[in-house]
């Protein structure tokens, strides 16, 4: 079998659109506009996934497991370091 040399060529990348945590742009989060997301959107996001857009759910790793991830992902962008994510947008009508 071929060594896949260059990013995205796999079967399974087809679709992928690959993020960079150094830019702190989330999709997926319940906080306003460009403001970095609560550390329960990240949990919530890896527990769920988005298998739509390529990220398996990860709903069986444990909650510390879980926690060391967000925090990881929190090292990549100053943003983090900067400021703090604000409180969750009302879901209220």
């Amino acid at each position: 079998m071929p060594r896949l040399r260059r990013r995205r060529q796999g079967p399974a990348a087809r679709n992928l659109e690959a993020r960079d945590f150094r830019a702190a742009h989330f999709l997926y989060k319940s906080t306003p506009d460009d403001e970095l997301p609560t550390d329960g959107d990240l949990a919530n996001t890896i527990k769920q996934g988005r298998v739509d857009k390529g990220m398996p759910a990860w709903g069986g790793l444990r909650d510390d497991d879980v926690r060391a991830v967000v925090s990881y992902i929190k090292t990549f962008s100053p943003r983090w370091r900067e400021a703090q994510p604000s409180a969750p947008a009302s879901t209220a009508p």
